[in-house]
C-alpha cells in the first residue's frame, strides 16, 4: 500500500495494520476506499488548521467508522456508529491502549454523523467528522486544491461511491430501523417534483431538488414512490378526455362518474366552437398546473381573450376547453368580516388491496373575492374538512 498520499503518511504499525486487516476481512472495497479517503481528507483539513492530533488514532477511527454496517460487527439493537465504536474499543483494549485514547476513538466513531457536536470536540473527533463530510457531502470542498483531491481519489477511487454507499447504509440497518436516529428508513416517498429533477445521478445532474441514488433504491423495491416515475403523463389535461374510453377498454365498464364536458382544441370542429365561445368557457393549457396558463372566459377581458385566441391558433394541441362551473361557496373570515368565497373539494382515494375513499379531503378556497381560482399559487387558501357522519372510510 502507498505509504504517503498528498503529503499525508499512512500510519504503519502493528496496531494500525491489524485494524486495516479487519477492514479488509469484514468490510468491502467500497468501505476500504471510503475509509482511507476520510482519513486523508480529515488529515489534510487538519493541516489547513494546524491542528495537533494523533494520526494513528485518526486512522483507526476512519478504518472503523463504518464497520458497524457490516454483518460481522452489526448488533441487533444498536446504532451502526456505536457498533463500529465498540469494535474499535475492543481492538484498542487488546493492545493495551490507554483509556483516554480509547475513549477518544470511541467518541470519534460514535459521533461522526452528529451535526453540531462532533466538530467542537477534540481534533481526532472533529477531523473524522470533517473527513466524512468532505467525502460524502463535499463539505469544505473548496479548501483543498483540485490537485490534492485528485491525488487522494486516484489512490482510493470512488467507483460509483454515491450509489453504493446508500445501498451499504440500507443493508447495514434495514433490520433495525429504530436505531438510525437522523437517518430514517422510509417506505413511501410522496413526490411533488418532476421526473427530471428526481435523482441527479439518473436524470438532470445539476438538480439540487432530488435525492442521489433514489432511482436505484426504487428499482430495488426498497422504497415506493407516490407518484411513480412516468405518471406525469396523466397530468396532460388532454388525457382527461380519454378516461371514459380507457375505463371502457381496460375494465369493460362504463365510468361511474361522468367527465366534465371537455373540448380538445387539436380537433378543428371543437376548436372552432371554443374560439366562438371564449367568453363562456375555461381555456386551459394541458401541461400547466397551479392555476397557470388558464383563461376563465366570463371573468376575462377582451385583451386576455384575444391573447388566448392567438395562442390557441398557434398551438391548438396545447389547450383544452371546458364549461365554467359554478363552484360552491362557503363563509370565510376576511379582514374580520364574514364573506362568501368559492371553494372546491379534493377527495383522496387510496388504492391497494381495496380502493378506499379517505373520510375527508382538501377543501381549497379562492380567497380573492369573486375568483374561481382556488390554487394556493394564485392566492388560494384551504379550510378544515370535517366528515360528520360515519367513523370509518368507505371501502369499495
Amino acid at each position: 500500500m502507498t505509504k504517503s498520499i498528498a503529503g499525508i503518511a499512512i500510519p504503519d504499525s502493528k496496531l494500525t495494520n491489524e485494524a486495516a486487516d479487519l477492514l479488509r476481512e469484514y468490510g468491502s472495497q467500497l468501505l476500504w476506499n471510503h475509509s482511507h479517503r476520510v482519513f486523508l481528507f480529515g488529515s489534510l483539513l487538519g493541516g489547513e488548521e494546524n491542528l495537533k492530533y494523533d494520526p494513528e488514532l485518526l486512522y483507526i477511527s476512519a478504518l472503523f467508522h463504518d464497520l458497524g454496517l457490516t454483518k460481522h460487527y452489526s448488533s441487533p439493537d444498536k446504532r451502526f456508529e456505536v457498533d463500529g465504536a465498540n469494535a474499535a474499543r475492543s481492538l484498542l483494549e487488546q493492545h493495551g491502549i490507554s483509556k483516554e485514547s480509547t475513549q477518544l476513538v470511541w467518541d470519534a466513531i460514535a459521533l461522526h454523523q452528529t451535526i453540531g457536536v462532533a466538530q467542537y470536540k477534540e481534533p481526532v473527533v472533529a477531523l473524522l467528522y470533517h473527513g466524512v463530510g468532505f467525502d460524502v457531502m463535499g463539505d469544505r470542498f473548496e479548501e483543498l486544491s483540485e490537485q490534492t483531491r485528485h491525488q487522494v481519489v486516484s489512490a482510493f477511487p470512488r467507483d460509483g461511491f454515491k450509489n453504493q454507499i446508500l445501498h451499504a447504509f440500507l443493508e447495514g440497518f434495514r433490520h433495525k430501523p429504530e436505531t438510525t436516529g437522523g437517518l430514517k428508513r422510509i417506505d413511501v416517498i410522496y413526490r411533488r417534483i418532476d421526473d427530471d429533477y428526481l435523482d441527479p445521478l439518473a436524470f438532470q445532474r445539476g438538480s439540487s431538488l432530488g435525492v442521489a441514488g433514489l432511482l436505484n433504491a426504487y428499482r430495488s423495491g426498497n422504497v415506493a414512490l407516490a407518484n411513480a416515475i412516468g405518471t406525469g403523463v396523466a397530468d396532460d389535461k388532454a388525457i382527461y378526455t380519454y378516461v371514459p374510453a380507457i375505463i371502457r377498454y381496460y375494465l369493460g365498464e362504463e365510468a361511474i362518474l361522468p367527465n366534465v364536458e371537455t373540448h380538445l382544441l387539436s380537433d378543428e370542429t371543437q376548436r372552432k366552437y371554443a374560439l366562438e365561445h371564449l367568453d363562456e368557457l375555461v381555456i386551459k393549457a394541458v401541461g400547466e398546473s397551479g392555476g397557470y396558463g388558464m383563461l376563465i372566459g366570463p371573468y376575462s377581458t377582451a385583451v386576455q381573450r384575444a391573447e388566448f385566441r392567438r395562442q390557441v391558433i398557434a398551438n391548438p394541441r396545447n389547450y383544452i376547453a371546458q364549461p365554467t362551473l359554478a363552484l360552491s361557496r362557503a363563509p370565510c373570515i376576511i379582514d374580520n368580516q364574514i364573506e362568501p368565497r368559492h371553494v372546491d373539494l379534493r377527495p383522496f382515494v387510496l388504492f391497494g388491496e381495496y380502493v378506499t375513499i379517505v373520510p375527508g379531503g382538501l377543501t381549497r378556497v379562492a380567497l380573492k373575492g369573486g375568483s374561481l381560482v382556488v390554487n394556493s399559487s394564485q392566492g388560494g387558501g384551504s379550510k378544515d374538512t370535517w366528515v360528520l357522519v360515519g367513523s370509518t372510510a368507505t371501502t369499495m
